[in-house]
């Protein structure tokens, strides 16, 4: 699957949905917490196959940071699987 910004931004949309999020905004500082957290990446890891963690986010609260890690696990997990194929 072919993750998209905007599959990002509908999670975290769902995930909080009274605020306002911005490609700059810090996940924490919108009104996310440990559990929301929790639940954004367990979404993610759902729709992507991935092993993102809370720490992730922690260490990359932007929307914009956090995208960009979503994409280097999914491609990391995308050479692995390939790597085992051939």
């Amino acid at each position: 699957m072919n993750f998209k910004k905007e599959d990002l931004a509908d999670m975290i949309a769902q995930i909080l949905p009274e605020r306002e999020i911005q490609w700059d905004s810090h996940f924490f500082k919108s009104g996310g917490n440990s559990l929301s957290a929790a639940r954004l990446v367990f979404r993610v890891n759902q729709s992507q196959g991935i092993q993102l963690g809370i720490r992730d986010v922690v260490k990359s609260p932007s929307l914009e940071d956090l995208y960009k890690e979503i994409v280097a696990k999914r491609n990391e997990m995308d050479k692995k699987e390939k790597s085992h194929v051939s």
